[in-house]
């Protein structure tokens, strides 16, 4: 196999609405093999907790699918001010692939594709061990109480295990204060 460095790689932005069931069909098995603990849910659909997103971000080595993020757009609030994010819901890349430049490329072309939307900032949550990983990516950890709808609709905290990190896509920071998701986390 030649070295990942030394591959190009094609990037897609497409809508949701025109992905089509042989697209979403290759993201579920990226998903499923970069998510193993998350098999049976990425085995039938791509919504978390029914969040679906916006639209996604492919990665092609030559006609195979090898990376994929996955964007959802929200108001949500921050410190009771309204703010419209990018919220990553997903980032896989097939394992033979990570480490040779395409994660960058990817959540470039998918913040990129929000500021063209006019959003300003990137918010995302991860596990603890994952915030070097997206701090290369730009993206830095803030420390907030979080808050979201538990599936009957409740306002509960975000899970414990996970940590907020954003991106100032605009230059600027979120406002201050508690960040509420106004809906279920993604």
């Amino acid at each position: 196999m030649a070295d990942p460095q030394s591959l190009v790689f094609s990037i897609q932005v497409i809508d949701e609405a025109n992905l089509g069931p042989d697209l979403d069909a290759a993201v579920r098995r990226l998903l499923c093999e970069c998510f193993p603990a998350d098999v049976a849910a990425f085995s039938t659909h791509r919504a978390w907790n029914d969040v679906h997103p916006a639209f996604s971000v492919l990665g092609w080595q030559g006609d195979n699918m090898v990376g994929h993020v996955g964007i959802i757009e929200r108001r949500i609030t921050c410190g009771g001010v309204p703010v419209g994010i990018a919220g990553i819901q997903s980032m896989a890349v097939a394992s033979v692939w990570r480490k040779s430049g395409l994660s960058q490329r990817l959540m470039t072309a998918a913040m990129q594709e929000a500021q063209r939307r006019g959003t300003r900032f990137g918010l995302l949550f991860c596990l603890p061990r994952l915030e070097d990983f997206y701090g290369l990516l730009g993206w830095r950890r803030i420390e907030r109480a979080v808050a979201m709808r538990d599936a009957a609709g409740r306002t509960v905290p975000l899970t414990a295990k996970n940590i907020c990190m954003e991106l100032a896509l605009a230059g600027e920071p979120l406002p201050p204060g508690p960040i509420d998701l106004e809906g279920r986390d993604w």
